[in-house]
């Protein structure tokens, strides 16, 4: 036959809420456990969605840089050509300076010779 006396239920009631402590404990861990889970199930599916996705968008994003690049080059082509066009006047205007430099020293040359030549026929 079981005691009951005031000490032994009190044991019971403590061993009851222990275990209800205890069932507690199972049913959140279950209950966390079931919602982990159903979050790494939606990160599995978005992260496979992104995966197959990603070969179309690295195309998308190369495409997008060749584009870049091509506008790049339309936009450089321009400016080149305004620094070739001016660098070929700057080059025709060295040349100009040259030549009348040239043409100057030829007039020089002129001047010393017509010059020396009366004074080389004195000596002579």
């Amino acid at each position: 036959m079981t005691e009951s006396t005031p000490t032994a239920h009190a044991q019971r009631r403590t061993d009851l809420r222990h275990g209800q402590i205890v069932a507690d404990a199972d049913a959140l861990l279950h209950a966390t456990t079931d919602q982990a889970s159903e979050k790494i199930a939606g990160l599995r599916t978005r992260l496979q969605t992104d995966l197959n996705a990603a070969p179309g968008r690295f195309a998308e994003f190369a495409a997008m840089d060749v584009d870049k690049t091509r506008q790049d080059i339309r936009d450089a082509l321009p400016k080149s050509s305004d620094a070739a066009q001016h660098a070929a006047g700057a080059a025709k205007k060295a040349a100009q300076n040259a030549e009348e430099s040239v043409k100057k020293a030829a007039e020089s040359c002129k001047e010393a010779a017509q010059y020396a030549a009366p004074a080389a026929r004195e000596l002579i």
